[in-house]
């Protein structure tokens, strides 16, 4: 007989149980507690949208990035005035959208990808995928040739994709290959957040909510193909052209 101890509560469970000296044996425990008896979890499987959103987090992992930013200052009149001669609503996520597209000639390793051991593969059209979720798990659907796009473009485009959001039905095209990420973060209580920078991406800006009259725009890169003055550069043109 083993020498483990199975107290009286445990005893009671196991006979209204049914469950064998030789099952409790098996746990290879010393002292058998009740707790020891109750069946574990079972593991429930992540929704389809998590469980891809997981896939590219564990891939983005193996990219070596850091991170820089910036506090920006943000005139809510600029949006306002653009929504009443647009008739559209534009705020700080259509003018950044516009702003990493005006730059993105000047800037064109934030543009790429690392490919190695040791080249770089720059993306021929500025891409630029955005974060959006509204309960249905987070989406990264990508607004085409930005630099093509007036801001009431890329507000009617990103009214599309919200739109598309809440109705579940999103097309692997319209989530594929962005060049760019940006990642948004609306919660007034958020300071600072640094994205993950996608496979097949150099950089993701990422941009909070507006406090006191300032935004912290910032930007996560793939340190094997930008260094930090690049980086930074990059960063300072997208926030003069929110300023502006």
């Amino acid at each position: 007989m083993s020498d483990i101890v199975i107290t009286e509560p445990a005893l009671r469970v196991m006979a209204e149980r049914g469950i064998s000296r030789a099952d409790v044996e098996a746990l290879g425990r010393k002292v058998i507690r009740v707790a020891d008896l109750e069946a574990p979890p079972a593991d429930e499987r992540l929704p389809a949208v998590q469980r891809a959103v997981a896939a590219v987090v564990t891939e983005s992992l193996a990219i070596p990035q850091a991170y820089v930013a910036l506090r920006v200052p943000a005139d809510p009149a600029v949006g306002r005035e653009l929504s009443r001669k647009y008739h559209r609503m534009i705020g700080l996520v259509e003018l950044t959208v516009a702003a990493i597209g005006a730059v993105a000639a000047e800037h064109p390793d934030c543009f790429a990808a690392f490919v190695p051991p040791d080249r770089v593969r720059r993306h021929t059209a500025v891409d630029v995928g955005v974060t959006v979720d509204v309960g249905r798990g987070l989406h990264v659907p990508v607004i085409r040739d930005v630099p093509a796009l007036s801001v009431a473009d890329i507000a009617g485009r990103l009214m599309e994709l919200r739109t598309t959001a809440l109705r579940g039905q999103f097309r692997p095209a319209d989530l594929d290959a962005p060049a760019i990420l940006l990642a948004l973060h609306t919660d007034p209580d958020v300071t600072a957040a640094v994205p993950l920078v996608l496979p097949g991406t150099t950089c993701a800006v990422s941009l909070t909510a507006r406090v006191g009259g300032h935004v912290a725009l910032g930007l996560a890169y793939d340190h094997r193909v930008i260094n930090g003055r690049g980086a930074t550069l990059f960063l300072k043109a997208v926030a003069a052209r929110l300023a502006s």
